[in-house]
């Protein structure tokens, strides 16, 4: 924790405002490709690592633009929700930490896609591509355990604080990890160890420990 408070002190001032705008707008980009031309994205911007070996290096970021659904209303509706979360993260935590928590992920992601390739060859690339879809998992997480008692309106009815979701969310994934392919079971690890990472070298784990241990002795709990 102490080292990562040195590069904050360090590079602080080099990190990206505004990060999450950046992200949404690639997915947005995305989500119009994807209504227009479906299979556009896997056969030129996925992170397929055959084809990124071959000179397609752009890929290792235009994998980003895929979008968190195709479905012409709730694809919009889930990119403002991402930005919405993404950006209450980097007013809670800063810019810098901000960066590192997102450049992790995609760092994370790149290096599984090469892995991938070196154990199942190119195969995994192109039938069993990653996708962004579960690295927005630990998006999602990190506002959860930063922000547990805030509400969502489920089906916009429904208030719903955001540590159920969290607890219904990991649930969902952890049911559709085994019969899911290779790629989007490396896609749900990945985000996990991307969360669990982050909030350890930061010592974000531990206040979140001792909130829960403070809330339970208020509350007469041992």
């Amino acid at each position: 924790m102490k080292f990562f408070r040195k590069l904050e002190f360090k590079f602080g001032t080099r990190a990206i405002p505004n990060l999450m705008l950046y992200v949404c707008v690639i997915y947005s980009i995305g989500w119009v490709i994807q209504l227009m031309m479906p299979n556009f994205y896997f056969e030129y911007l996925s992170l397929n690592a055959t084809a990124i070996l071959k000179g397609q290096v752009w890929r290792l970021i235009t994998w980003l633009a895929y979008p968190p659904s195709t479905s012409m209303i709730f694809g919009l509706i889930m990119i403002y929700v991402y930005w919405t979360v993404g950006h209450t993260l980097e007013m809670l935590w800063g810019s810098f930490q901000f960066n590192v928590f997102i450049i992790m992920g995609v760092i994370l992601n790149i290096i599984g896609a090469f892995v991938l390739y070196l154990i199942y060859g190119p195969i995994v690339g192109y039938y069993y591509p990653i996708t962004p879809i579960n690295f927005t998992l630990s998006i999602l997480l990190a506002f959860m355990a930063s922000f547990p008692d805030a509400q969502f309106l489920l089906f916009f009815i429904i208030p719903v604080k955001a540590k159920y979701l969290g607890i219904f969310y990991l649930a969902m994934t952890v049911m559709n990890f085994i019969p899911n392919n290779i790629g989007t079971r490396a896609e749900i690890i990945l985000s996990l160890i991307n969360f669990v990472a982050f909030f350890l070298i930061t010592g974000k784990a531990d206040s979140i420990l001792n909130k829960i241990k403070n809330k339970r002795n208020r509350n007469g709990l041992t």
